[in-house]
């Protein structure tokens, strides 16, 4: 089975092949936050990895939320504010509203 027995077809999709992955080991050198332990662990530990990473973020996550820390104080506050400004401006725009409909009606009897 030399080179010449194969179809041309084969050769062109065997060369395609590696031209893809010779982009993706670039592509890989490339990125910069990936360690170069990273790229040897391969896809499937880097999920666990990942997997991991956030088990742990929402463990802290959790001991920090809870009822009556300063955290939860701060965002109720957060919110509070939130809405008063909400209103705050509801109303303010309703008034600056009847305040043009008012100078405009005024303009007309003026002359």
């Amino acid at each position: 089975m030399s080179r010449k027995r194969e179809t041309r077809g084969q050769r062109e999709r065997e060369r395609e092949r590696k031209r893809r992955k010779k982009l993706q080991t670039q592509y890989l050198r490339q990125k910069v936050h990936y360690t170069w332990e990273e790229k040897i662990m391969g896809k499937r530990e880097r999920k666990r990895e990942r997997e991991r990473e956030r088990e742990r973020e929402r463990k802290v996550r959790e001991k920090w939320r809870g009822e009556g820390t300063a955290v939860e104080e701060r965002k109720r506050e957060r919110e509070r504010n939130r809405e008063a400004r909400k209103v705050n401006r509801m109303a303010r725009n309703q008034l600056q509203g009847e305040g043009r409909r008012k100078r405009r009606r005024r303009s007309v009897h003026a002359y």
